[in-house]
């Protein structure tokens, strides 16, 4: 019996492109967690000396970390890249407020591309890509919305960019399935607790489901209670207002270990793709995800990545015991029909006496995505055959 699991980084549309293909192995469930301006220097397992982040820590032990990532510079521009897939100024947003935060209403959004293969979506925290009906989140494809309105909790800027009046991270009111509701309790909590409540109905349903939580935090205003920020004062160099920057994003930590034993009682842990996406990092992203060497069974791994990243991703591959990575790249002067004959060939050759194997497909200027697609039908058709799963973990932008 073939296995295939599709692991997205950013955005590798591998699913069929409509309802009337049904997809021949099971869907999994699609978890994407993206704090706002937080930084590669405010988790501890990246270099801060004084921040508590232990989830974190222990899930970058357990995933693999790439360093050659880049994102749009603000909440908009990057929310909207990531929403469709492509470049923001593509979508006419290009600011983060005067209506210039809006997607185009012609843009085919990630939501909408999942629900058309039979997933259900929920959107838990920030959209920030339009509150205008026609804009908002249920109208983007997404059947569950519990979020803020504009693009901060209690922010409002002229035209139609804003939220609440007078809203605030505690006690906010959030809008939920169209209309705004008085809520008790912290933003951060709030969020995390309605998308493991939303996703624990759809496991029981047996839906396969997509929850992106995107949350406020750590963005501006910096309220937060005080117990969650007062280990933080006094500490050398730390004034009151980093405290509490660094009391969210531990928050934060918190709330994404209290998902993580949710998907274990749940029996779901095999089946994760839970990332942790994080917005403007001056050049480094860390998408976490379940480490190849959770899966002990035998297995090929293949791995369709840009060119730029293959030397991180070998690095991180060899120092969790991966086995082999191979890679092939392509020659400059041989056409995109090399990858077709000579790179399936050789790989399933060198693959075929190893029990746990990485191989890697470099997507550059001499190999396009249909080349490298067409690679991973020819190793799908041999590999069922042997009886060994053909696992596909997929990094394009």
């Amino acid at each position: 019996m073939k296995t295939i699991y599709l692991l997205f980084l950013i955005f590798a549309a591998t699913l069929p492109a409509s309802a009337a293909e049904p997809p021949s192995h099971p869907r999994p469930n699609i978890i994407l967690v993206m704090p706002d301006d937080v930084g590669v220097g405010d988790y501890a397992c990246l270099g801060n000396p004084v921040i508590h982040t232990p989830t974190v820590d222990q899930f970058k032990k357990e995933a693999l970390t790439f360093t050659q990532f880049h994102v749009s510079p603000t909440c908009s521009p990057c929310r909207s890249a990531l929403m469709s897939g492509r470049h923001e100024f593509k979508n006419g947003v290009t600011h983060t407020i005067h209506e210039r935060e809006r997607m185009s209403l012609n843009t085919f959004t990630l939501a909408q591309m999942l629900k058309s293969v039979g997933y259900t979506t929920g959107i838990f925290g920030k959209w920030h890509l339009g509150d205008e009906e026609a804009y908002r989140p249920e109208s983007r494809g997404f059947d569950e919305v519990y979020i803020h309105g504009g693009g901060g909790i209690g922010q409002t800027y002229p035209g139609s960019c804003g939220d609440a009046p007078g809203n605030t991270n505690i006690d906010p009111a959030l809008w939920h399935n169209g209309k705004f509701e008085k809520t008790k309790g912290y933003c951060t909590d709030l969020f995390f607790g309605q998308a493991i409540k939303w996703m624990d109905a759809k496991r029981t349903a047996k839906q396969p489901f997509f929850a992106y939580i995107p949350l406020n935090a750590a963005h501006r205003p910096h309220i937060v209670p005080g117990n969650y920020y007062k280990q933080y004062l006094g500490k050398p160099g730390v004034k009151e207002d980093t405290a509490k920057f660094f009391g969210m994003v531990e928050n934060i930590d918190t709330n994404f270990g209290v998902l993580l034993k949710k998907l274990d009682e749940w029996n779901m842990r095999r089946e994760r793709i839970a990332k942790l996406y994080k917005e403007r990092l001056s050049g480094i992203v860390n998408l976490l995800l379940p480490a190849v060497a959770d899966w002990a069974d035998p297995a090929w791994h293949l791995f369709v990545v840009r060119s730029s990243i293959r030397a991180e991703l070998q690095r991180e591959a060899t120092a969790r015991g991966i086995g082999t990575l191979i890679h092939y790249p392509v020659p400059p002067h041989e056409s995109e029909a090399y990858a077709e004959r000579g790179t399936c060939a050789r790989a399933l050759k060198e693959a075929s006496a190893l029990s746990n194997t990485v191989l890697s497909i470099p997507i550059g200027p001499h190999l396009s995505i249909e080349a490298a697609n067409a690679v991973a039908e020819c190793l799908l058709g041999v590999t069922s055959a042997s009886g060994k799963p053909l696992r596909v973990i997929s990094a394009l932008e």
